[in-house]
């Protein structure tokens, strides 16, 4: 089963409302899909992919996706993170899907966390996240799996469109503060 949650803290304490998301998961063999609340899927088989991938790879520490707009290059489809136009990201997201379900790329360093993909497990086994303010804990929970030597996938075949910022820019951090 994935349970997937937008967790959201009006303290300001993202870390904190996912770990109050994740202690509703009743198995630790369930999987936990949390998303940022500006992120959004681009087709309708969106949770079919993810059963594939979590089949497929079992042993993952945490899956993401691929993206448009991050700070983390290696989560970006190139060329589009300026595109305004939704529909030319559904093209994207259709394209990869057909072309890449099923395939990763093993990701090496910390990730950027406006989709993450694990099993209640990993959480607990890594002592769940941060607890204080917003920034960095993806940082902190990607580094805790790494560091219990289990990988972190970018599931190549499922493409999420991703707001980040572009009506403001991405280095915009007022709603962050």
């Amino acid at each position: 089963m994935i349970y997937t949650f937008v967790p959201y803290s009006s303290e300001k304490k993202f870390g904190k409302a996912i770990n109050a998301h994740c202690r509703l998961v009743p198995s630790p063999d369930d999987w936990i899909c949390v998303q940022d609340a500006d992120l959004m899927h681009l087709v309708p088989d969106f949770g079919t992919i993810m059963e594939e991938y979590i089949s497929l790879y079992p042993d993952a520490g945490l899956f993401t996706s691929i993206t448009n707009r991050v700070g983390s290059i290696d989560q970006m489809y190139p060329g589009v993170f300026d595109e305004p136009n939704i529909l030319e990201h559904r093209k994207i997201a259709l394209k990869l899907r057909d072309k890449n379900r099923g395939k990763v790329t093993q990701l090496g360093k910390f990730i950027s966390g406006y989709l993450m993909l694990f099993k209640k497990s990993t959480w607990e086994q890594c002592g769940g996240f941060h607890e204080t303010g917003i920034l960095a804990i993806d940082n902190h929970f990607s580094s805790a799996i790494y560091n219990r030597q289990k990988k972190i996938y970018l599931m190549n075949g499922l493409y999420t469109f991703h707001l980040y910022r572009m009506d403001t820019g991405a280095s915009n951090k007022d709603h962050l503060l």
